[in-house]
């Protein structure tokens, strides 16, 4: 084995090391977030780099002429591979999960999902409805991600079991619940259990999997648990 050759492979192994290591110790912890593990990017692009290098130069130094056809047709691959994985994910990229490990289906189940993709197609919906401007719309990204795509006011949604929630409840026309709310478990399990029996106007979904869900809360009947009693009368009656 060449020097060089040696010394490629040794830098090889101590970036995938690296890579293994701190993946493994970010792991162990409770908390699990996708950006934690941005770190590793760097050294695995890396050594894939060398590994795609190190087969064309393979193929480029056969004598005949498929070796340097196949050089070439091999970049092609890596280039159409990294295509072909993104194109669905367009226009969220960060809803891009590996397939090999269960891709979008597995994720939630491992990892916090959910970074305001989607939010603008939930305001665009409410947008197109008669009167936009004049809907106010509770959701826990009303000054931010959602805000910014839709007309009407947008007002913080917690609906905790207090005065001031069901005030609120009585003020709002539609609420936009999302999936990492639901994660991090930022929801009232009062308000889980309460919409579990309503069916939203709209879900938005990327790539089969929920990230939101729009209610009408002015149609629907006032919680039980806002209210200290069971009713069923409309919000705004």
């Amino acid at each position: 084995m060449r020097p060089a050759e040696r010394s490629h492979r040794l830098t090889a192994g101590v970036l995938l090391l690296f890579a293994v290591l701190f993946t493994f110790l970010m792991s162990i912890g409770g908390k699990k977030f996708d950006r934690y593990l941005l770190p590793v990017y760097a050294p695995l692009d890396l050594v894939a780099a060398m590994g795609w290098l190190a087969a064309m130069t393979w193929l480029k130094n056969r004598a005949h002429q498929f070796g340097r056809l196949g050089a070439a047709s091999l970049g092609g691959v890596a280039v159409a591979g990294q295509f072909a994985t993104a194109i669905p994910a367009f226009p969220y990229y960060f809803s891009y999960y590996n397939p090999l490990l269960g891709g979008t289906a597995k994720a939630p189940g491992v990892m916090m999902v959910g970074w305001g993709e989607g939010l603008d197609q939930a305001a665009r919906y409410l947008n197109a409805l008669p009167g936009a401007d004049r809907l106010r719309v509770s959701t826990w990204f009303w000054n931010g991600t959602f805000s910014y795509f839709f007309r009407g006011p947008s007002l913080p949604g917690r609906f905790t079991p207090d005065s001031a929630a069901l005030r609120q409840w009585l003020s709002t026309d539609y609420c936009v619940l999302y999936i990492n709310q639901r994660q991090r478990g930022r929801l009232p399990r009062e308000l889980v259990d309460y919409v579990a029996g309503l069916k939203p106007v709209r879900v938005v979904r990327i790539q089969g999997l929920e990230y939101a869900q729009i209610y009408h809360v002015r149609a629907s009947p006032i919680p039980a648990y806002l209210t200290g009693e069971r009713s069923s009368r409309p919000a705004g009656e």
